[in-house]
């Protein structure tokens, strides 16, 4: 939401971003702070734009909870959808509903994401459509990144969670280290499952592969990890209720013509295209993943091939000025 608050307003369009929580001021565009606990922000959120009275205004939502924070009537309303969000149906269903019935925009991060939707939910009087959300990712100066690793560099940057598939990587990865293959793997995040993750790396004996460099909070310490790496590694799977809606951080390794390994579920299947891009992988099947892997580690010419297209298709397709002015011809601002 930040990205695009920014975006617009260098599009010389005003921008009003009323926040959950306290933000700093923006060059860009103008804030409002409305730091209240949880309960009341909604109501003070609608009390305020009811104030304002602008009702021609066009409301952006970033999630269907937010919609209850507009007044009714203000019409205009384009509704955010990322996908596990709306996988808890006995929940969520009727304010989900609710929520719907009042939007006239509806942008889903992913195909994924909008047949969840659809599945459950009537949204045929709605304009819908799917936008991938890179609305962050700007081109890189440079146009693909040579790699002269002794080692193949695996790299993570991600929540540190269950549905990552990192622990089940760091099985596979003991397996292709008793084969004989030589690798480095950079783990870059936080999370509830990161003290069980290092537990297990301890007692796979992969202290001497693998470094955790926890939280960091810049993008330019991001890349400079992205530049120095061969792979992403974020073979994600579905958890219950929570699934990866897209999959933002394979397209920023691709800004780096990084091919990337992912999962075969939600929405990473269309940020990564399979065998063209990178690989996706039934997470769940050790064997599998372990050959993908291997793969990715012996096969030089695959792996800048695929890191090539990722490249090739985050320019053309998925970089923040193409997907925001997409966003932009779906609403006719």
């Amino acid at each position: 939401m930040f990205s695009l608050a920014n975006n617009f307003s260098k599009l010389n369009y005003n921008v009003h971003v009323i926040p959950d929580h306290k933000f700093s001021k923006s060059e860009n565009f103008k804030t409002t702070n409305i730091s209240l606990p949880k309960i009341f922000r909604p109501i003070a959120k609608k009390l305020y734009l009811k104030y304002l009275n602008e009702t021609d205004n066009i409301i952006f939502c970033d999630t269907w909870k937010s919609v209850k924070a507009v007044p009714e009537n203000y019409n205009n309303i384009v509704l955010f959808a990322h996908g596990q969000e709306y996988l808890n149906k006995r929940r969520n269903k009727k304010r989900i509903s609710e929520s719907l019935s009042r939007v006239k925009f509806l942008v889903c991060s992913s195909k994924y994401t909008l047949n969840l939707i659809k599945r459950s939910w009537d949204i045929s009087k709605l304009k819908f459509t799917v936008i991938y959300p890179t609305y962050h990712i700007k081109k890189s100066k440079h146009k693909y990144f040579q790699r002269n690793n002794k080692k193949i560099n695996f790299v993570s940057i991600c929540r540190i969670e269950k549905r990552k598939g990192l622990l089940e990587s760091l099985k596979s990865m003991r397996v292709i280290l008793d084969r004989g293959y030589a690798f480095k793997w950079d783990i870059v995040g936080d999370g509830p499952d990161l003290k069980n993750l290092k537990n297990e790396a301890t007692k796979l004996n992969l202290q001497e592969n693998i470094i955790f460099h926890g939280k960091i909070e810049r993008d330019i310490e991001k890349e400079r990890f992205l530049e120095k790496s061969d792979i992403f590694l974020m073979p994600s799977f579905q958890d219950k209720y929570s699934v990866e809606g897209f999959g933002l951080s394979y397209v920023e390794a691709a800004k780096f013509g990084i091919p990337s390994i992912a999962g075969n579920s939600g929405g990473a299947k269309e940020a990564i295209i399979n065998n063209n891009t990178g690989w996706c992988a039934n997470t769940q099947d050790n064997e599998e993943l372990t050959n993908i892997l291997i793969e990715a580690i012996t096969n030089s010419r695959l792996r800048h091939f695929y890191g090539k297209n990722a490249l090739k298709r985050f320019e053309s397709e998925l970089n923040a000025d193409i997907v925001t002015n997409q966003l932009i011809d779906f609403i006719k601002i």
